[in-house]
């Protein structure tokens, strides 16, 4: 039968990365003998179109997500209500954001819970859900990656127009706070939500003023 995204796991995403990775006269047969389980090599010229790649060349499709997940024969709960995720999930989320090659089950592992299991990170193995997190659909890791990804972008700007309201109203040297909302601007959301470096300068300037 005919492959489409939706057939494809993360394990067999990376794999296909690596494989598209060698651009060679091969790269396609070695592309098709691995979705396929078959060797080009010794198949006849004409058998090759039952062996449809195309859809190589779309873009992943977006799913609707689901609460929970069956993979290995172990259920997940996945987490997709930003307003609950903790302090400790969002510091694992955005260090894994940062790391030079992003792995998507590091970081959709922030957001995947054993059924059973209340805490994020404890009383389970998180390497465990890790690897079971390789057999999830790419189509609905690919949703969640960017689905949560825009909501943490949105909750920045709310959050930081919000800071700024907060230090407009400020008592202060005018100066200093053109600054503060300038460096405000330009804080990332790491910044702004592991550090309140802007807000206690703001008192501190506001403190330091006369009376």
């Amino acid at each position: 039968r005919t492959m489409k995204w939706h057939d494809i796991t993360l394990k067999q995403f990376y794999e296909i990365q690596d494989i598209l990775s060698v651009e060679d006269d091969y790269t396609a047969f070695n592309l098709i003998d691995y979705l396929y389980n078959v060797d080009c090599q010794s198949l006849p010229i004409k058998e090759l179109k039952k062996y449809d790649i195309s859809f190589i060349k779309e873009p992943i499709p977006d799913v609707k997500l689901k609460k929970e997940y069956t993979l290995n024969g172990n259920v997940y709960k996945s987490n997709c209500d930003i307003t609950k995720v903790t302090i400790a999930q969002f510091i694992d989320y955005q260090n894994y954001v940062k790391q030079p090659q992003l792995r998507l089950e590091d970081l959709l592992s922030v957001f995947f819970l054993p059924k059973g299991c209340k805490d994020y990170n404890k009383d389970y193995d998180i390497t465990k859900v890790k690897e079971d997190l390789l057999e999830l659909p790419i189509t609905v890791a690919n949703s969640i990656g960017f689905f949560f990804g825009g909501q943490f972008k949105i909750l920045f700007l709310l959050f930081r127009y919000s800071l700024i309201r907060q230090v407009k109203k400020m008592k202060m040297d005018k100066q200093k706070k053109t600054e503060l909302i300038s460096n405000l601007k330009k804080m990332d959301l790491w910044g702004l939500v592991s550090s309140l470096t802007f807000l206690n300068t703001a008192r501190l300037q506001m403190n330091q003023l006369p009376k």
